[in-house]
């Protein structure tokens, strides 16, 4: 059996991962096409396990960054942009138990995704860790309609973060040879770096294993998530904060852009991608390019779009946030959960000065900024004296990310191949 990754891996505009094989894509009006839209409640072949906070004991604090998500979340909770959908096409001779078996291990082995989500008296949000239970994905046949009625119903699934669970699952047979899983989980446990790097590299071991008769030798986890966000709550960050606030001092709220359109006070949640593809030469250029200016490729690219973005704003002081894994201990990077942060790069853009001088003052600003990035933007907006308009991003209404955290490739052949 082999994992097929499929041709592109599309990352919208909430750090999410959608799949796409063959015409079955999901566009940014969050719907699949063709196909149809109706949203639909889970599908009972869909393993969800759920546990009420009551019954698990004292809740624990949250992260910040999930309780950015848990009052996105309260704001309105049919919103479906926050959820992480992942599809996985098997082709060959699969093992339907022991792939059952290799996500229970995932879900056992991860405290994050068993959490659900709730409130003190005193309306402070706190989560609570439910024990492992056996997640079952029996194989459900499929024709050409029902696959794409399935996919619509799975991708808009609405997650209750009070009842649980926190992610959906489901196994499809498309023939006897050719299935799909589709895996599901909401933004306030996970982040693109536990998909891509930590869940699909311990599927595939897991598989493998349980293919062979074995247990996994999967790395023992000398932390959870809720041990992170203890720790950040508990963590003194009044030197981060402060240069927050001397960095973003006087700063302008605002980039408005020239548009053909007036832009609506209230954004809508309509989007779209476009993709840009640059020559291997451009890029190989580009990189000794900023080598020979000390820089990596995210400075020099950062660099531009400031340049481009002063000249069609016509200001020379501007942020642009970014975002970053956050894992600076070794102890995070195999952990599911929810680490991604922002940080707000502010750009002083002075058209007379030499591109070496530019690229200097990027560098010297995004190193700084890294070396305090693990004051949450939240925080930072605080520090900032920042205030939301609207529904527009505060600080960082563009956002230029560069996604270089290890991926795992699922080309290596399994047991039944």
């Amino acid at each position: 059996m082999a994992v097929e990754e499929g041709p592109c891996v599309r990352v919208t505009s909430h750090s999410l991962l959608v799949r796409e094989e063959g015409d079955i894509v999901r566009d940014g009006t969050t719907s699949v096409r063709p196909g149809v839209r109706a949203a639909a409640p889970s599908l009972p072949e869909e393993s969800e396990a759920a546990a009420l906070p009551e019954q698990l004991g004292e809740g624990r604090p949250l992260s910040w960054f999930q309780e950015r998500m848990w009052l996105h979340h309260q704001r309105d909770s049919e919103n479906t942009s926050y959820n992480l959908p992942l599809l996985l096409l098997v082709e060959g001779d699969l093992d339907a138990a022991a792939l059952e078996r290799s996500v229970s291990e995932i879900v056992a082995r991860h405290e994050s995704l068993r959490t659900v989500y709730g409130q003190t008296p005193k309306g402070e949000p706190v989560q609570f860790v439910a024990p492992p239970q056996r997640v079952r994905l029996p194989p459900v046949a499929v024709d050409r309609a029902q696959l794409l009625a399935r996919l619509e119903r799975h991708l808009e699934h609405r997650f209750d973060l009070r009842g649980g669970p926190i992610f959906i699952a489901s196994l499809l047979r498309l023939s006897a040879d050719r299935h799909l899983l589709l895996f599901n989980v909401h933004h306030i446990a996970a982040d693109a770096w536990s998909l891509r790097t930590v869940f699909l590299a311990e599927l595939q071991s897991a598989y493998a294993a349980y293919c062979r008769a074995e247990s996994p030798a999967l790395p023992r986890l000398v932390a959870q998530y809720t041990d992170y966000a203890a720790r950040q709550r508990g963590r003194d960050m009044s030197k981060d904060l402060e240069y927050w606030r001397q960095t973003l001092e006087d700063y302008e709220d605002g980039l408005d852009l020239p548009t053909e359109h007036t832009r609506r006070t209230k954004s809508g949640m309509t989007s779209a991608t476009f993709v840009q593809r640059y020559s291997s030469e451009f890029a190989l250029e580009l990189e000794r390019f900023s080598r020979r200016h000390g820089c990596t490729i995210f400075m020099t690219l950062l660099a531009a779009l400031g340049v481009t973005l002063s000249r069609y704003t016509n200001r020379d002081d501007l942020c642009i946030g970014t975002t970053t894994s956050n894992r600076t201990e070794v102890e995070l990077e195999p952990l599911i959960g929810f680490f991604v942060n922002i940080l707000p790069l502010r750009l002083r853009i002075d058209e007379e000065s030499s591109v070496g001088a530019l690229l200097k003052a990027v560098r010297t600003q995004v190193l700084a900024a890294f070396d305090h990035q693990s004051a949450p933007f939240e925080l930072i907006l605080q520090a900032a004296g920042g205030a939301r308009r609207g529904n527009a991003n505060p600080l960082v209404p563009v956002i230029m990310r560069h996604q270089n955290f290890p991926h795992t490739s699922l080309r290596a052949p399994c047991p039944g191949e």
